[in-house]
């Protein structure tokens, strides 16, 4: 993925603003394993976007389709919306029940979204005779500036207006782009951050026509599951020994975040949901071997960790954001983690974070912040023997 694509769970704490963020243009973009699992939730919590009705969490085994209206949960209806296109004809999401809708939230400044339109464009043609609506939600740009965009790409597929950033807003779009799916009875059924390829697209597609009318799946604990494997070492970074078990537990902690801000569950009953599973546990293990090469530089430059009064501070804010510290922690519970897993993570991630702004983030310090902690970490990986970090990924 790009420098600056924004994902679901993306930012730190530095990056606890409202508003998109831009390629390349704000200090911190690249985050470690405390920017993965609650940065995008705390931003959210700040800006306001979860409310009471938001946190609701459907119960396992259940569609939920009630609830206030607008409310913005995988497995709820999908909110309604009218917009207008370039040319001032309305897009309303009601018009296209009974066919599978993406929604897809971009803009022209967007490198990201660019890479991803002809994939996107080459899916629309290719599904478009069987039952699939694309609608390129704009966030935030004049008629003008879409239209040039849609026309330079060789776009096809309808295009909307959100000048205002209401919907986007509404959608807890937080980075672009962001990908929702809508299944043939108005449900929404997956969330996607970053750019995909067509081939990620494609088995998303057939996940939510299969899931179309059946129950939402249920969570479960990830290394409850794993527990003959736990004790394996995944790999060791300097004498450190990064275990399987560590990851799972990681796995589960981001996982648990990601049902308690959006509603979305795994399905490891598909085979889909299984293959996700294997490329988290990846992405996971690549996090924490960046958070141990980031805090182990930290200290050894002098920096102190965190003190337990600001871990805290965060760990309360977090909960606050979630309905307070005992639903917090019972929406925790079915993935087998508590709030002294978050308060395990969260000293490491700001510390990781710290060293980047103040040590890496130099005013001579030459590329995006993106650019810039990559190529450290790829010296430190080089440095300590350890493969390089994949290219891509979730």
């Amino acid at each position: 993925m790009s420098d600056g694509a924004c994902r679901g769970l993306a930012g730190g704490p530095s990056a606890r603003k409202t508003g998109l963020r831009r390629s390349g243009h704000r200090r911190g973009s690249h985050r470690g394993s405390l920017g993965a699992l609650v940065g995008g939730l705390l931003a959210l919590a700040m800006a306001g976007c979860l409310g009471p009705a938001a946190r609701e969490i459907p119960p396992p085994g259940e569609v939920d389709v009630g609830g206030p209206p607008g409310v913005v949960r995988i497995g709820r209806l999908a909110p309604a919306f009218e917009l207008r296109s370039p040319d001032g004809t309305p897009v309303r999401l009601a018009e296209y029940r009974g066919k599978t809708v993406l929604l897809n939230f971009w803009a022209s400044w967007c490198v990201p979204c660019r890479e991803e339109m002809p994939e996107l464009e080459a899916v629309y043609r290719s599904q478009q005779a069987r039952d699939l609506v694309v609608i390129g939600i704009n966030s935030g740009e004049p008629a003008s500036v879409a239209l040039a965009f849609a026309r330079d790409l060789g776009i096809t597929f309808p295009i909307a207006l959100d000048q205002d950033g209401l919907l986007t807003v509404s959608y807890q779009v937080l980075g672009l782009p962001v990908t929702y799916l809508v299944d043939r009875d108005g449900v929404l059924r997956d969330r996607f951050g970053g750019s995909m390829t067509r081939s990620e697209m494609e088995t998303r597609l057939d996940r939510t026509r299969a899931g179309a009318g059946r129950p939402m799946p249920t969570p479960v604990s990830i290394a409850a599951g794993a527990l003959p494997t736990a004790g394996e070492v995944a790999v060791d970074v300097g004498g450190r020994r990064i275990t399987r078990g560590e990851v799972d537990r990681r796995l589960d902690l981001q996982l648990a975040l990601e049902r308690a801000r959006t509603g979305e569950i795994l399905d490891l009953g598909l085979a889909e949901g299984r293959l996700e599973l294997e490329r988290r546990r990846a992405h996971v293990l690549e996090e924490i071997i960046d958070e141990e090469l980031l805090t182990r530089a930290a200290r050894a430059a002098g920096m102190s960790d965190p003190t337990p009064s600001e871990v805290e501070a965060e760990v309360a804010r977090m909960a606050a954001a979630a309905g307070g510290q005992a639903e917090f922690s019972r929406g925790l519970e079915p993935h087998g983690v508590t709030l002294n897993d978050l308060r395990e993570v969260f000293p490491l991630g700001m510390l990781a974070d710290r060293f980047i702004d103040q040590r890496l983030l130099t005013a001579d310090a030459v590329g995006s912040p993106g650019e810039i902690t990559r190529r450290w970490l790829a010296s430190q990986r080089t440095m300590f023997g350890l493969a390089q970090r994949p290219e891509g990924g979730r």
